[in-house]
Parts: structure tokens; C-alpha cells; sequence
């Protein structure tokens, strides 16, 4: 996923009308990806990318490649090549290429990142990471090595992809911990499929996600300044929407040089207004709610996020644009790779954002995961 230490967002990579008759997706989920000339289908390509740091490596900002001799080979015997294969196998066939540094893909590193043992999930976090070294445009992603140890906070075993999403969520809102029991936290119950592989899969096309928002939004320059989030348009065609256009109100920011994980998006060059979202509520007022021990009012705003009409894959989508990017791009890869089901029950109201797209009942999620597809 992302990350807790710091993330190098310049060198990492980092409306609809609802009262009318919305078109569904197509059957099965969205357009497909059609596969290249050249493929890795037997995975061998892909776990030849892959190192495992004992210790943990962190970039820094010299937008240097890591160095030589960082990691060793994935042990192929071990679970983390056995789950790491598994993720590959459900993936989509130009996610696969992307994977294997294939058909003019820049990703020439993939890590499990260490140490094993984290303290807390945000700790887990903060060792996943993905960046693009600037002038080479080589790209580098890490998935934390304590995700494999995680425990669910439901206390079903093993830890499946509805335990990732629900970690994920509470640690996105900040919610007490230890939680209240009223009223209680939000949760995610037994996706389809719930397995521990589609969590590799999702952390790894988070991070993919965020090596993307820069090779695609700023190809020829490094990201820092200069380029305009606004000009990534679903189509060539004069007119077009822009990506963001689905989501924000107004033209939205470029993401900072550095993000920490959990940070939304404050204002624009050290001044002026947060993007907000086309559709209330904003993420300050649950925000604020939280921080000020509403947790009921925090509960109603957030249920509204999760309603049809929004366009959110995600509570963290929902939190800053580039993240909107991101993880429209993790849910377009896990919808491809058979993700029908992640039901969620929120001050006592139940949404199901993957059954309600493939239902034909988010037209905004829709247009924007058809915008990401031809970029996978």
C-alpha cells in the first residue's frame, strides 16, 4: 500500500446524471485489457523482479535507483514467492506485463520489504513505496513484508482481503484505538474472493498505481513542478472530461514532492483551498468530527461517501486527488482479477461499491475505471 515514512510524490510514483438511465459495464466487469505481443503468463518473469530486504529500505531524495546489492532473490520455496505468484495469476494480462518489466514497461524492481515484524499496520504501511528515478524513468515498488503476518481485526483467520480494506479504512479515518464499542467502528465483511492473495494483489497495483500517476499525468518531466493534473482526459476527443472532473469540484492540485501516508491534500503552494469533492460531504468534516470525538456525525458523513451516486473506489481514493488516481487504478486491476463482492456496514447501513459497479449503479466510478483501463 502506501506508506507511513515519507513518499516521494516527485519521484514517486506517487457530471454524470444519476436521475438518468445509467449504462451498466460490460458483462463481467470493465473493458478488458487486450494482452501484447509478448507476455510473462507463467509468472517466472515476474518473481525474477522480486528481492526481499531483510531489513527494510527507504528511499531517499537523491531520485537515486536503490543501490546495488539491496535485497536477494526471492526465495521460490518461500510464502512470500508462493502468495507473490498466486497475486500474479489473477492479475489482468497487461497488469502481468507491467509486473514483468515487459512491452515498455519501466518497472525494473519489486520488493518485499522488511523488517517481518511490524509494530502496528501503519508501521506495515510505511514499508511499501513506489517512485520513478528521474532523468532514467526507472520505476520501483515494495510491499511491506508484515503484511504476511497480519492479523484481523474481526478476528477471522487467515487474513483476507476484507481485513486488508477494514485496516486500511481505520487507518485512513484515524478511528480510536482501541475502538470504541459505541458506536461501532466501520468494517468490511467476506469479500469475493477474500483470500490473502488478493491482498498482494491490491498492494501491489496500489503501488503500481502511484508509479502510473507520474508516467502517465507527467511522462517528460519529473514531477515536481510544471505539469497539470488536469490535462489526463478519458479520450483525444475535443470536449472530453478529465479524469478528475468525475470527483472534484473544481481543477485539483498537484500532489506535493513528499506525501506522508494518511495526508490529504492541504493547499496549493503553501496557500489557498483543499480540492473538495463534486459531492458532499468533504473529507475535512469527518475529519473534524473525529478529531473532536464525534464519532457518530463522522459515521453519517462517511456512509454518504459510500452511497451509489459517489464516485469513490475508496475511502483512501476520497482523501486527495492523486490518491483518487491510485486507487481507481488498484479497483479497475481487482475488478479484471474477479472482485465482485466487498461489503461494508456502516452505522448500521451496508454498501457494496464492487457489486454496486458491476451492477451497473456508479456511473461516475464507471467513466473514471474506463479512463484508467487503457492505461493498466
Amino acid at each position: 500500500m502506501i506508506r507511513n515514512a515519507l513518499l516521494l510524490c516527485a519521484i514517486i510514483l506517487t457530471a454524470a446524471c444519476f436521475a438518468c438511465v445509467q449504462a451498466p459495464p460490460p458483462p463481467g466487469g470493465p473493458s478488458p485489457v487486450k494482452a501484447l505481443s509478448v507476455t510473462c503468463s507463467d509468472g517466472s518473469a515476474f518473481l525474477d523482479h522480486v528481492k526481499f530486504v531483510q531489513n527494510g529500505f527507504t528511499p531517499s531524495v537523491t531520485l537515486s535507483a536503490p543501490p546495488p546489492g539491496t535485497g536477494t532473490p526471492i526465495d521460490p520455496n518461500s510464502n512470500y514467492a508462493q502468495n507473490l505468484q498466486n497475486a500474479f495469476s489473477l492479475a489482468p494480462s497487461r497488469f502481468q506485463d507491467r509486473l514483468c518489466g515487459l512491452n515498455g514497461s519501466s518497472l525494473k524492481g519489486i520488493y518485499v520489504n522488511g523488517p517481518v515484524n511490524c509494530t502496528s499496520f501503519d508501521d506495515c504501511f510505511g514499508n511499501s513505496w513506489g517512485y520513478r528515478v528521474w532523468p532514467s524513468q526507472e520505476t520501483y515498488i515494495a510491499i511491506s513484508a508484515g503484511l504476511w503476518n497480519g492479523a484481523c481485526l474481526d478476528g477471522s483467520s487467515p487474513y483476507g482481503y476484507h481485513c486488508y480494506e477494514t485496516d486500511v479504512l481505520n487507518a485512513v479515518l484515524g478511528w480510536p484505538n482501541p475502538p470504541p464499542t459505541n458506536p461501532p467502528r466501520p468494517q468490511y465483511s467476506s469479500a469475493n474472493p477474500d483470500t490473502f492473495d488478493m491482498v498482494i494483489l491490491a498492494a501491489l497495483a496500489h503501488e503500481v498505481g502511484h508509479v502510473r500517476w507520474f508516467e502517465v499525468i507527467t511522462p517528460t518531466a519529473p514531477g515536481i513542478s510544471g505539469y497539470d493534473p488536469n490535462t489526463f482526459l478519458c479520450t483525444s476527443n475535443p470536449g472530453t472530461p478529465s479524469f478528475f472532473s468525475y470527483s472534484w469540484k473544481q481543477s485539483v492540485q498537484r500532489p506535493p514532492p513528499w506525501r506522508l501516508f494518511l495526508t490529504r491534500e492541504k493547499r496549493k503552494n503553501g496557500f489557498g483551498a483543499p480540492d473538495l469533492h463534486l459531492l458532499a460531504p468533504q473529507i475535512k468534516d469527518i475529519d473534524k468530527a473525529i478529531d473532536q470525538g464525534h464519532l457518530p456525525a463522522a459515521l453519517i458523513d462517511l456512509e454518504k461517501l459510500y452511497q451509489r451516486a459517489q464516485p469513490w473506489a475508496s475511502y483512501l481514493g476520497a482523501i486527495a486527488p492523486d490518491e483518487d488516481f491510485v486507487e481507481t487504478y488498484k479497483f479497475y486491476v481487482l475488478t479484471s482479477a474477479q472482485l465482485t463482492n466487498l461489503p461494508i456496514t456502516i452505522n448500521g447501513v451496508s454498501h457494496d461499491i464492487p457489486n454496486d459497479y458491476l451492477s451497473g449503479y456508479k456511473q461516475n466510478l464507471y467513466n473514471k475505471a474506463q479512463c484508467i483501463g487503457p492505461w493498466i
